[in-house]
């Protein structure tokens, strides 16, 4: 063992050079100390001449910075404020702070301006959580009729959250839920959208970041009217006046009585009017006869007898029909158009918007002091003001909800969420995708 320990030392001194003397003669260097901090720290404090209070103090400022850093440790991930939209055919846009309260809610289009002129409603869909606001809003707009729960059909939600999906994911499934129980077969379509396609869907200018966008529907006036030039148009495409009309007609439908009433009362006057007209001694001007209103009003004498009693019997019949219903027959012209206007309301048959329209005045004498049924007449006079145009669409909003109160009343099934799932996913089948389905409800 020692031969070959000896060889082998001489194999490596032939391998390695010697070392000059003053290389064989330097000191070796010692290791440095590694320092840690705490080691430091105690150096510190017990070289200090009061370490108690240095001590005291850098924990104080430990624990501070310790508390500071918590929140930042505990958020996953940090909020932000944001912009929901919501179509069903009103349709809105949300501003959403941080906390995902909602704190402006604007029109896109004159439908929603229908909505939001009922004070109550808007004052409700701010200052709650986004998903709150938007059940409410979409509830209201089943309440108008403008969405049927005992019908298929589908909304639309679109969020513009820098690629989070936090906001939308919590509207989709709030409002999914919501047509669970209500029993609804209502798809909910969710989309994120960048700035671009947010802005141009709701009808805005593209802003450069989220936060401008935010702050430009927190900034915006609440009405779609209020943004347009064309006010009196946008009016008429917003109030049906076919529903108005309907709802008039039936409201005429429960006076059948007093129509009946007033139609065979104008009859008698119109025979006695066509009497005075055939008399013999209506003979004031040569060969010309006169009708009842021209001999009165022009205060002509008129003979004793038989004529002179015809005369006295229309001033007669006349004056009942104005105690009777608050209504005057001014002229002949007016007597048979009153008439021909009962006889159509009578029958209910043939009767035309175009005719609702041009007869108001006739009409509207059925109800001398209802005052609901005048806010029902006045939709049909056109805005000329912003201020006109909200009065006029927070009564036709009223008018509304009486229209649909038995639609959104009925009562349905509550589905479970496998039912639901199981809807959602033969849409996606038949249609390829949620946004094919949703345009498809849009044609």
């Amino acid at each position: 063992m020692k031969q070959i320990k000896q060889q082998w030392e001489e194999e490596l001194d032939k391998v390695v050079p010697n070392l000059r003397q003053d290389v064989q003669n330097e000191p070796i260097p010692a290791q440095p100390t590694k320092t840690y901090w705490w080691q430091a720290f105690a150096n510190f404090v017990f070289s200090n001449k009061r370490p108690f209070a240095v001590a005291t103090s850098f924990c104080l400022v430990f624990i501070i910075a310790v508390v500071a850093l918590l929140p930042a440790i505990n958020t996953p991930q940090q909020a932000f404020a944001t912009t929901v939209m919501v179509e069903v055919n009103p349709s809105a846009t949300f501003a959403v702070d941080k906390d995902g309260i909602v704190t402006n809610v604007v029109a896109n289009n004159g439908d929603a301006d229908v909505l939001l002129s009922n004070a109550n409603v808007a004052q409700q869909l701010k200052g709650v959580p986004v998903e709150q606001s938007v059940q409410t809003f979409v509830d209201y707009c089943a309440q108008l009729g403008y969405l049927n729960l005992a019908q298929q059909s589908a909304i639309r939600v679109s969020t513009c959250e820098n690629g989070n999906h936090a906001v939308l994911d919590r509207v989709s499934e709030h409002m999914q839920t919501y047509f669970q129980q209500k029993g609804a077969f209502v798809a909910v379509v969710a989309q994120s959208l960048n700035l671009q396609k947010f802005a141009e869907r709701a009808g805005m200018e593209a802003t450069k970041n989220l936060n401008q966008l935010v702050e430009k529907v927190q900034n915006l006036a609440t009405t779609y009217g209020s943004r347009v030039q064309e006010l009196q148009d946008l009016y008429q495409q917003v109030v049906s006046f076919n529903d108005v009309s309907n709802v008039i007609l039936d409201a005429v439908h429960n006076k059948s009585e007093e129509v009946d009433l007033r139609l065979q009362q104008l009859e008698a006057m119109e025979t006695l009017s066509q009497s005075i007209l055939e008399h013999p001694d209506n003979q004031f001007f040569l060969v010309l006869s006169l009708d009842y209103w021209t001999i009165v009003n022009g205060n002509l004498d008129v003979a004793e007898g038989e004529f002179a009693l015809l005369i006295e019997q229309m001033t007669h019949a006349l004056q009942t029909y104005q105690q009777t219903f608050n209504d005057q027959v001014i002229s002949r012209h007016g007597l048979e158009h009153k008439i021909n206007v009962y006889q159509m309301l009578q029958t209910s048959l043939d009767v035309t918007l175009e005719f609702v329209q041009e007869n108001l005045e006739f009409i509207q004498s059925l109800f001398p002091s209802d005052q609901a049924m005048a806010k029902l007449f006045d939709l049909f006079k056109i805005p000329q003001t912003h201020v006109q145009y909200l009065e006029k669409l927070s009564n036709y909003c009223q008018s509304r909800l009486e229209m649909y109160q038995q639609q959104y009343g009925q009562q349905q099934q509550q589905l479970t969420a496998q039912q639901y799932q199981n809807f959602v996913e033969q849409l996606q089948s038949q249609h390829g995708s949620m946004e094919n389905y949703w345009n498809s409800l849009q044609n």
